[in-house]
């Protein structure tokens, strides 16, 4: 999604981009950074779990 919106020319920030645990103070404080706590950034949060159900 990241590099489609990128192609798009929309500007776009991963706010992490491998397995971490974050605090929710510490995933608000990123994604405050991230866009200055602009009232028009839009956060998209995807979950995509690798949990090796077979």
């Amino acid at each position: 999604m990241y590099e489609r919106l990128q192609e798009l020319g929309i500007p776009a920030v991963l706010t992490r981009d491998y397995d971490e645990n974050l605090s929710r103070e510490e995933r608000l404080r990123r994604a405050n950074e991230a866009f200055g706590g602009s009232s028009n950034a839009i956060l998209i949060s995807n979950h995509i779990n690798a949990g090796g159900h077979t």
